[in-house]
């Protein structure tokens, strides 16, 4: 019986064993003709598998035909609109998203609304992204990473104080709703669009204080210490960024010209040497946060 077929196919969907999945499923399609309703959900489950198995176009296409067996699938619609995102289709993205979202608001969780958030930012639609973020934070309050894109969106608009109180208003919330990447970037902004060199300080030494082996703020911390003339403090910095992550060329870079400066001319080409291996078109580049 198709039932059976079903029950096999959603057993070894929830054990991601894509193979049987698709098997069944399509057993249970091949014996009978299903219900539109019931055969759009056997393609919207089949689209998980294929894409389970790295087949991101069969799973769009399963996901095409859920929603040509049903249109008011939903799901089917946010799903086919995560899958063209990640294509970069972003306009059709877009509109499975809207779809979605007109038709049943509540299939939209905080993340979904996030990613729409997201699509929209691509195409810098500012205001309509900001609303989706603002969608999000209604439906979870503690969604981390609509704060994250909250505060990219800020930063990409040159709205540095914007991006600075909302990350007060989150951390005051609970200090885990902003990441310490976020509190980099915003550090990094603060150095770029307005050399402001005391505000980028503050948030790189809040990135660490938020994540303590976040190489980048610590790397990033160093190049101000370096720029206000704080050698030695820069040196420590550069160097407990490399020993967290030995892959940061451009922190290796730097640290070799604070130990030039410093008279560590041996250890100053060691590190030149580790930059080098890890950029090969690396000669003489400037600090770069």
């Amino acid at each position: 019986m198709n039932e059976t077929w079903l029950r096999r196919g959603d057993r070894a969907l929830e054990v991601k064993d894509w193979e049987r999945a698709i098997a069944c499923y399509q057993e249970a399609m091949r014996q009978e003709l299903l219900p539109p309703h019931l055969a759009a959900q056997v393609h919207y489950c089949m689209a998980t598998a294929w894409e389970g198995r790295g087949h991101p176009l069969v799973a769009i296409s399963s996901l095409q035909k859920a929603i040509a067996c049903d249109p008011q699938h939903w799901f089917a619609h946010v799903y086919l609109g995560d899958c063209c995102q990640r294509q970069g289709w972003q306009e059709l993205a877009i509109q499975h998203y809207l779809t979605a979202l007109a038709g049943s608001p509540s299939s939209f969780t905080a993340d979904a609304h996030v990613r729409l958030g997201n699509t929209l930012a691509l195409r810098q639609s500012w205001a309509e992204a900001i609303t989706c973020y603002q969608r999000a934070l209604k439906v979870n309050r503690h969604e981390v990473s609509a704060y994250t894109s909250l505060v990219e969106v800020h930063i990409a608009q040159g709205h540095l104080e914007q991006a600075a109180e909302l990350c007060a208003t989150a951390q005051a919330t609970a200090p885990d709703l902003i990441t310490a990447a976020c509190l980099n970037h915003l550090g990094v902004a603060y150095a770029r669009q307005r050399n402001d060199r005391p505000q980028a300080l503050n948030y790189f030494q809040q990135a660490i204080a938020q994540s303590p082996t976040y190489a980048p703020g610590h790397c990033n911390l160093g190049v101000i210490l370096f720029q206000q003339g704080e050698l030695r403090e820069a040196i420590l910095a550069y160097k407990e960024a490399t020993d967290l992550d030995p892959h940061l060329g451009q922190c290796f870079y730097n640290l070799s010209v604070a130990l030039q400066q410093s008279g560590c001319a041996e250890e100053a080409q060691a590190c030149f040497r580790a930059a080098h291996a890890l950029i090969p078109t690396l000669n003489h580049v400037d600090f770069v946060l």
